[in-house]
């Protein structure tokens, strides 16, 4: 399970660009990437990953996705809080455009 990462402004300034450079080089669609920063403590982190059909595999288009895995975990340590896997709602796949925030 991944850590939350503790980074100074310097570190995520850095950081930020890199994975907005990174979305838009790999993902279709997205035309636009906000990552906000603050540095205060949060007692739980929230993440979500694309799978493919067989609910296992990370699946390489978050926008085609079949289904997201959505993890709660306790920052300080990791722990898992809630996990769940649901089912992509999406209409038009390919003119669907996501918000992305980090």
């Amino acid at each position: 399970m991944p850590k939350a990462l503790n980074l100074s402004t310097k570190g995520f300034s850095h950081m930020s660009e890199e994975i907005k450079q990174r979305i838009k080089c790999d993902l279709e669609n997205v035309d636009h990437v906000v990552n906000h920063y603050e540095p205060q403590k949060k007692e739980n982190i929230t993440l979500s990953v694309s799978l493919s059909e067989d609910r296992r595999t990370i699946f390489e288009n978050l926008g085609e996705a079949p289904f997201l895995r959505v993890l709660t975990q306790k920052t300080r340590d990791g722990g898992a809080i809630a996990d769940s896997i649901m089912t992509n709602v999406k209409t038009k796949p390919k003119e669907s455009k996501w918000l992305i925030g980090y």
